[in-house]
């Protein structure tokens, strides 16, 4: 696997290192335990935003549910990207 684009972010207190490349498989994104985070590299703006969102709130509350999780990068999504028009620098 080739990864493109890195950040290194802090998430509750932890260091994360976030990348941008291609996935394989049906997952558009994932946070492991080892301090990584990885999202796929050809999503769509409102997409991209969601799986960002995802994977912020698995570092961010690593006990909560897969439900819980993609309902609340759901919602955060409609209100950032739907109601208030924030969209991703170039």
């Amino acid at each position: 696997m080739t990864v493109g684009i890195r950040h290194r972010v802090k998430l509750a207190g932890r260091v994360w290192v976030w990348c941008y490349t291609r996935l394989r498989g049906s997952a558009d994104g994932w946070a492991n335990d080892n301090g990584t985070v990885l999202i796929h590299d050809k999503l769509t703006p409102q997409r991209l935003l969601e799986v960002e969102l995802h994977e912020a709130l698995h570092c961010l509350y690593p006990d909560l549910s897969e439900e819980s999780v993609t309902n609340g990068a759901r919602d955060l999504r409609r209100l950032l990207y739907g109601t208030l028009g924030y969209r991703r620098k170039e």
